[in-house]
Formats: C-alpha cells, structure tokens, sequence
C-alpha cells in the first residue's frame, strides 16, 4: 500500500510539471515517472521470481500493467486536449471525450500559440507514451499474461508519427527474433541506427546480431566440411 501512495504522488508531481513548464521539464519528469512507475518494478518482480509465478502474483502484476495502459492512453488524450495539438495522424484508439488527468476548457492551450517548440514537444511526447504502451504489451507477452495486448500495433504507431525515431524500430526488431531468418530483425535494427532520431544501444544490437549470424554460419560450414571429409 505505501508503493502505491507513493507511486500516487509521483504521478501527482510528474502532472504539475508537465503542466507547468513541458518545454524545460515535461520530458525528464515523464522519463522518471515510466522508470520509477513501470520499468524498474516489473524489472525487480522478474529478477526476484523469474517465471514461477502464482495466480496471486500474477493477477497483482497484470493489474499493474493495465493500470499503466489506462495511464498512457489517457495522457496522450489530455495532452492533445489541453495544448489544442492538432495532427492529421489519428490514433486508432482515440475519442472524442475528455480524458486524463482531469480536462476544463477554459484552461486549454492552443499549441500554435505557444509556438512551434510546444507543437514539436507535444508530438514527442505522445511519440514516448506510444514506446511505452508498447513496451508495456511486450511485457505481458513475455510473461504470458492472460488477455495480452499486441506490442507492434503501438510501436507502428510510434513509427507511423515520428519515421526519424530510432526506439521504436529496436523495439520491432526485438520483438522480430528468429523470424525469416533473422532478416526482419536484421531490417529493423539497421533502420534504428540509421534514422534521425536513433538509439544509443541500437548499434550494440545491430553488432551482437551479426556477430551471431556469423557464429551460424561458421558453425554450419565446419559440419559440412566435416560430413563431406567422412
């Protein structure tokens, strides 16, 4: 419970600064609050148990998940609202009410009048909460959690907004593996250090996956040589 009302106030800290001043301290306060909220705790939950987990513990972290879903659809819905961000990209999932932290339209913002750093900002930022929602689904797969949602839908979102950024290919070539011989993977990571945007572990990706591919087919070749000397 103390977890909880922690995790609360955070939230509650992280919404007065979004909302305060988004250019100079929307995005780190946005960062703090998915690695704080989400990431390091199902991190910390999959160290201590692994897979072994009981029905308990199980409900107790899909229920945070989806606590976490709900969170990120909802602040991308208020971030449009309350800047008046206005984009022709339309996510499959949006409505027409008002959602998020709370919403009152005399104290919406117009973006444009802003300027076009808080146009720019806003579209980042909903960029971000879509790399969330997707890493939040790929967390369910990975934990075969019941009723998982689909973590490529969210990161083919994030690409469809922002092309230039490079997370959300890393996060497709993840989620890739084996397929197609590693080709969809391959394809993915070389369109993450190539983009504008990039990633700082994509190129570490990229090398592991090559060094591999090379280790296979070395491998291969040794045992047909060694079948076609016998």
């Amino acid at each position: 419970m103390e977890l909880v009302t922690l995790r609360t106030r955070l939230k509650e800290f992280t919404q007065k600064l979004v909302m305060m001043d988004p250019l100079k301290s929307g995005t780190k306060a946005m960062e703090v609050y998915w690695r704080k909220a989400f990431h390091e705790p199902v991190s910390l939950a999959r160290q201590l148990r692994g897979t072994s987990w009981s029905r308990a513990e199980s409900g107790l972290v899909e229920s945070h998940l989806m606590a976490g879903f709900g969170h990120y659809h909802h602040l991308m819905l208020h971030l449009a609202e309350q800047f008046g961000w206005e984009n022709k990209f339309v996510l499959d999932f949006s409505s027409c009410s008002p959602y998020g932290w709370g919403y009152s339209q005399d104290k919406k913002k117009n973006a444009d009048e802003e300027g076009p750093e808080l146009v720019k900002w806003v579209e980042g930022a909903v960029h971000r909460c879509l790399v969330c929602l997707g890493d939040l689904a790929r967390y369910q797969v990975e934990l075969c959690l019941p009723l998982a949602a689909q973590p490529a839908r969210y990161y083919q979102l994030a690409v469809r907004l922002r092309p230039e950024g490079g997370v959300p290919y890393n996060q497709l070539a993840m989620l890739c593996g084996e397929e197609n011989y590693g080709l969809d993977q391959l394809y993915y990571y070389m369109r993450c250090v190539t983009s504008r945007g990039g990633f700082e572990g994509g190129e570490a990706n990229l090398q592991r996956l090559l060094e591999k591919s090379v280790a296979g087919y070395e491998e291969a070749r040794e045992g047909e040589e060694g079948r076609n000397m016998v």
